[in-house]
């Protein structure tokens, strides 16, 4: 299956086959995806390892349990995204909109969080390192 293709098709294709395969193991890593209109697609479980989505638009996306790590999602627009228990590891997310994105047990070790916004974002049970937790997370309520 050519994954990229039926994204770029279409989210309402790509949503659509997703809910006829939701076992199928889809594998974007290392895609360049920037500046794409995903508003409310589902990418649950789907690798997105160092995948370019930078400045995309995922406003109400559902990820949880995507992996992202190393993923530059510097300038997207993921508010109201689900993005629980996925995996952010070393992802970018400088000047990303996480606007009552859901991160909760996420693992957001070593993730770029320069000036992102996390209005309302949910947080608990997600995994940070010490240095993001005090610099780039400093206003949030790990529980909020």
């Amino acid at each position: 299956m050519n994954y990229l293709a039926l994204l770029e098709s279409g989210i309402d294709n790509w949503n659509q086959w997703r809910a006829e395969h939701p076992d199928e193991e889809c594998d974007l890593s290392g895609q360049d995806l920037r500046e794409g209109y995903f508003f409310e697609g589902n990418f649950s479980g789907v690798n997105l390892t160092a995948a370019r989505r930078n400045q995309a638009c995922l406003i109400g996306a559902n990820l949880s349990g995507a992996n992202l790590s190393e993923a530059d999602l510097s300038g997207a627009y993921m508010g109201d995204a689900n993005l629980q228990g996925a995996n952010l590891r070393q992802a970018i997310l400088s000047e990303t909109n996480l606007n009552r994105a859901d991160l909760r047990q996420a693992n957001l070790t070593g993730a770029n969080v320069a000036e992102a916004n996390t209005y309302k974002a949910q947080f608990s049970k997600a995994q940070f390192s010490k240095a993001q937790d005090s610099e780039g997370f400093a206003e949030c309520d790990a529980d909020s």
